[in-house]
């Protein structure tokens, strides 16, 4: 069975620690949740773009291998401008001809066939970038950019500074989308996060366990550091809404930018990845949308009283109705999706500003109900609607889960 609603799928950045991707694919897979949207930066966008063109997770694990040193042997220095390591050309090949294998199966031919755009293929797709110039995001996607190539807004999106030279696009200098994983990365697109798409992003961090190692691994600790307390404050802050699910994959003290891991080591970031993601599915999922499903419950039933007495034109009854749904959610503000909380703040302020007519009651009626109860009524099947999505996905997920 397969659970009702849709996903957006963000996959963060971390280099080599992207083979656990492969298993965190897997357990998705397994676990029948449906994704309308990937979305990637820098190591996340290869394997969005790779979902999103239609390969499995062992054809991504294939692809994954080629991944090493060899992608950026085209050497690139300069002092004056964009020092790195390399140009990016045999990099932009190697996904090219990744995206162009699967997307045109027998039909390919290397060199020669149309280069594959977002518009070309059926799921959406988001890939993130940096402007330099701007410390701003840049996307390229099915939505923003339906003519780009895939294949360049991945090198683009991969683009680590010193590691391959930035692209320039109308006066935009375009590197990593990572640089940018202080924040959620559904808020560097205006196309990810919509009302009708819930979020998984996944968020790649590593550990301090080599206290004596040499400069890479310092370097790397640095960087796990940083990142890692980034993304806890970000799960702390919206891991318990309804519309955002974090799943943390912990890869240990795998040096990010080590391209030349041994076979072993990508298995072990493959299980990690299956491992933290299954858990993080079964256990932490399942009861948060628990909760919140009865959340909603209990908004609903408030909702059903409100709706009764606009129906009469109470007024006062439906004020009194607004102060105890206000003092059920006072605090649950974290756990309910935003779109809810401002249509119950709309609708709040319709009811306290709607025209009122004379009674021969002590009480005042409203003038006119109609509209009140056309907004009420929607709110309460949105709700409603919601409420369903989350049992459904409690429903489909078991606490039993397949061997890789």
């Amino acid at each position: 069975m397969q659970i009702k609603g849709n996903y957006t799928c963000i996959f963060g950045g971390g280099a080599v620690r992207g083979y656990a991707y492969v298993g965190a694919i897997k357990a998705l897979k397994e676990l029948n949740i449906c994704v309308k949207t990937f979305a990637g930066s820098s190591v996340g966008s290869i394997v969005a773009s790779l979902l999103a063109v239609g390969c499995s997770a062992d054809e991504i694990k294939d692809i994954l291998k080629d991944v090493n040193f060899e992608l950026f042997k085209d050497i690139h220095f300069s002092i004056n401008k964009d020092f790195a390591l390399s140009k990016g050309n045999i990099f932009t090949e190697w996904i090219r001809e990744a995206i162009e294998k699967k997307f045109y199966g027998e039909e390919y031919k290397k060199g020669k066939n149309k280069p594959v755009t977002f518009k070309d293929i059926s799921k959406n797709l988001v890939v993130l970038t940096t402007d330099l110039n701007t410390f701003t995001p840049l996307e390229f996607s099915t939505f923003e950019t339906p003519d780009f190539e895939i294949a360049t807004a991945v090198r683009i999106s991969c683009s680590m500074p010193g590691l391959m030279t930035p692209i320039e696009i109308e006066n935009k200098r375009l590197v990593d989308g990572d640089l940018l994983k202080g924040i959620p990365l559904w808020k560097l697109s205006n196309n990810i996060n919509t009302p009708d798409s819930r979020i998984i992003e996944f968020r790649l961090e590593g550990e301090n366990v080599r206290k004596d190692g040499n400069t890479f691994d310092f370097l790397n600790s640095i960087y796990s550091c940083m990142t890692s307390a980034s993304t806890d404050f970000i799960m702390d802050e919206f891991g318990e809404n309804d519309r955002y699910d974090y799943i943390k994959i912990t890869t240990g003290g795998i040096i990010v930018i080590d391209f030349n891991i041994s076979e072993e080591v990508k298995e072990r970031l493959i299980e990690m990845g299956y491992t933290d993601t299954t858990d993080y599915l079964t256990n932490h999922f399942i009861s948060k949308k628990l909760k919140i499903a009865n959340y909603y419950e209990r908004i609903i039933n408030l909702l059903e009283k409100l709706i009764r007495e606009i129906k009469y034109r109470n007024i006062e009854k439906s004020i009194n109705l607004l102060k105890e749904l206000y003092l059920f959610l006072s605090d649950k503000y974290k756990f309910v999706d935003s779109d809810i909380l401002e249509s119950i703040l709309t609708l709040k302020n319709d009811i306290l500003s709607a025209p009122t007519k004379p009674s021969f009651f002590v009480n005042k009626k409203f003038k006119e109900n109609t509209s009140l109860l056309a907004n009420a009524e929607i709110l309460k099947k949105v709700i409603t609607v919601k409420k369903e999505e989350l049992i459904s996905y409690v429903e489909n997920i078991g606490h039993t889960t397949h061997p890789l």
